[in-house]
């Protein structure tokens, strides 16, 4: 892979790092004009986004979204799955409309 930072290291055949990845995302996140909110956006916190949708996607089979990820079911579901505050207000409201009939 290429070195993303340092264009001479590229030539020479170095890979790239997580560090540049990490200062390349901010980058691209200036640009665009991104407002973290102060939270830190790494590599690593968009892996764990992409995982945390998809194991909250409804009819999701977990063994596929933890053979991408790399990770056992037990591993996935321990790590990326769970309550979604979006989701929650949604199933407490379906709760209360059933308890008004």
């Amino acid at each position: 892979m290429l070195n993303i930072k340092d264009y001479r290291l590229c030539a020479l055949g170095c890979p790239i790092v997580q560090h540049s990845m990490n200062d390349m995302l901010k980058n691209i996140c200036d640009r665009v004009g991104i407002d973290s909110n102060g939270l830190n956006i790494s590599m690593y916190t968009c892996r764990h986004t992409v995982a945390t949708k998809l194991g909250n996607t409804p009819g999701m089979s977990y063994p596929w979204a933890a053979s991408r990820m790399g990770h056992t079911v037990k591993m996935f579901m321990k790590t990326y799955v769970h309550v979604d505050e979006d989701r929650n207000i949604e199933m407490s409201d379906l709760v209360m409309n059933e308890n008004s009939y």
